[in-house]
């Protein structure tokens, strides 16, 4: 079993569920202001490259954003559409030599860029690269892998040449810099605009469904309790007045999501609850208020993965940095619900 998520997870890229939206355009440069781009139809990275070149001073690309396992930016395939659940694009100048590094931080997942210019002339490994860079933030690197595979590179001799042939490039690695991820939002404000209240509502509805499904019930408790972290995450801490229109597009989203999850918790075939859960997952995973503390929850749905059917390998399950579990499958105990309910605290 591979490391990585299956293609129906990693690459469900389609024209289906196209809805008008605003997307935001983070550029290279730091200093830039992130600007708003209104998608009409559906678009390829290329014609949305070419639009926002004459934008620039020169010609740019789009990177397409992958969340999930290792969140990382590679270059667009020929014709590669935009997918309708994508909220942002990261653009790179043609002709500059770049290259990126994804860093989870406390606040999020970060892109950090770097120019050939100032690492051309480096040697030492990656974590000797990397760790004066990072300092100058206050952070300490953790692990360093290799986006695609999930290889451990921290003491790879840093190499130019080689790092510009991984299929990731021009994200050449992921470092991760905290040791205790973020839990998921378990309730809602008091205060909160009524839309959202509505869909927690719903949302809470979905997690009690899940707890009485026979077919991958770890997993889809996950992704219930995800997407009501996603909701009540789409308004401001302490935000009591009405919502603007990208929250309300959000919410728009998002109930389409708890509609799809509904969908699945009834499938009581499991390859066809898998393929959904990991679409799911994955969709969950996009760039949006919430999303950050889903993709650091992914060794954890890889974890229920392994309790819901038993046929992940151990090693890639540990590839993850997940231990096998040091109890038995849940499915096999009695009172299945109330045990469900007794563990789904520490979960995150």
């Amino acid at each position: 079993v591979s490391s990585t998520p299956s293609t129906s997870m990693s690459e469900t890229r389609s024209t289906v569920g196209f809805h008008e939206r605003l997307i935001t355009i983070v550029s290279h440069n730091a200093s830039d202001t992130p600007t708003k781009f209104l998608l009409m139809k559906p678009m390829t990275y290329q014609e949305l490259s070419e639009v926002l070149s004459t934008r620039e001073s020169s010609p740019v690309t789009a990177l397409v954003f992958i969340p999930i396992p290792y969140p990382h930016y590679r270059l667009p395939r020929e014709g590669e559409l935009i997918s309708p659940w994508t909220r942002g694009a990261f653009t790179i100048p043609l002709q500059e030599g770049l290259m990126l590094t994804v860093v989870r931080t406390l606040t999020g997942d970060k892109t950090k860029v770097f120019k050939y210019s100032e690492l051309g002339q480096s040697s030492g490994t990656m974590e000797e690269i990397f760790s004066p860079l990072l300092r100058r933030d206050n952070l300490v690197i953790r692990s360093i892998k290799e986006c695609s595979t999930g290889s451990d590179i921290r003491s790879n001799i840093f190499s130019i040449q080689d790092l510009k042939s991984i299929n990731t490039f021009p994200t050449i690695a992921f470092i991760d810099t905290i040791d205790d991820y973020p839990k998921f939002l378990t309730r809602i404000s008091s205060t909160a605009p009524r839309p959202i209240k509505v869909l927690s509502t719903f949302a809470e509805k979905l997690i009690e469904k899940t707890s009485i499904s026979n077919v991958a019930p770890l997993q889809k408790i996950h992704i219930a309790r995800g997407a009501f972290h996603l909701v009540a995450s789409a308004a401001g801490p302490n935000q009591t007045a009405g919502l603007n229109e990208e929250q309300l597009a959000d919410l728009l989203e998002l109930e389409g999501f708890l509609s799809d999850i509904e969908e699945c918790i009834g499938l009581d075939q499991y390859d066809a609850a898998k393929e959904a859960i990991e679409r799911l997952f994955y969709q969950l995973c996009e760039d949006r208020p919430g999303a950050f503390e889903v993709r650091c929850s992914y060794g954890r749905f890889m974890e229920f993965k392994y309790m819901d059917d038993g046929s992940t390998s151990q090693s890639t399950v540990k590839a993850h940095g997940i231990e096998e579990p040091p109890f038995m499958r849940l499915s096999q105990l009695s009172e299945y619900t109330i045990i469900v309910y007794d563990i789904l605290p520490s979960f995150g």
